[in-house]
């Protein structure tokens, strides 16, 4: 009977007991709120990424079409500037910037004139097309012959740094210009 009574007075001070309380709690929150911090970590850079991405076919585009001619060493001057806007992230083994001359003939289909790539060392390939053969190009996009159009395409394969939300990842980004002075038909 001494030991029912003493194991029930012990069950009784233990249930009263709260100094773990606090100890198991935080060991059910902390996982969950490293998740949360290193999801908003990833979520963080890939937003950046992002964002640096399109700037960068942005600047591409505009630069490549404010002169009324363009030659192979200017754009390949332009490409040595995208790994610098596309900064802290490696663009030089991850990256690849393309930049493509549109131009529509008599009939109105848009066809690629030519085409150049730099900036880093990513095998990828145009999504517009290949120099001589047809463009693909957005459909709200208009051509009418004798139009040309210059395309600044950036492509990035993102390695995500925990895995957690988000996979390895080939983005890519796309910016249409008109050139502001002459047809950039040819590339000099």
């Amino acid at each position: 009977m001494r030991r029912l009574r003493h194991a029930l007075t012990f069950a009784k001070r233990f249930a009263r007991d709260r100094r773990g309380a606090t100890l198991v709690e935080f060991a059910f929150v902390v996982p969950v709120l490293t998740f949360i911090t290193l999801a908003s970590i990833e979520l963080g850079r890939y937003a950046l990424l992002n964002q640096k991405l399109n700037n960068a076919a942005t600047s591409l585009a505009e630069l490549a079409a404010r002169d009324g001619s363009i030659t192979a060493a200017q754009l390949d001057s332009m490409f040595a500037i995208v790994p610098n806007l596309t900064q802290p992230y490696d663009f030089s083994d991850n990256g690849l910037a393309i930049v493509t001359s549109i131009t529509a003939q008599v009939d109105d289909v848009p066809e690629v004139a030519w085409q150049r790539s730099g900036g880093g060392a990513l095998a990828a390939t145009s999504n517009i097309g290949v120099p001589g053969g047809s463009a693909t190009i957005p459909a709200d996009l208009p051509t009418r012959a004798g139009d040309t159009i210059i395309a600044a395409e950036i492509v990035f394969e993102f390695h995500p740094l925990f895995n957690i939300l988000l996979s390895q990842q080939t983005m890519r980004k796309a910016t249409y210009v008109r050139p502001r002075l002459g047809t950039l038909d040819t590339l000099e």
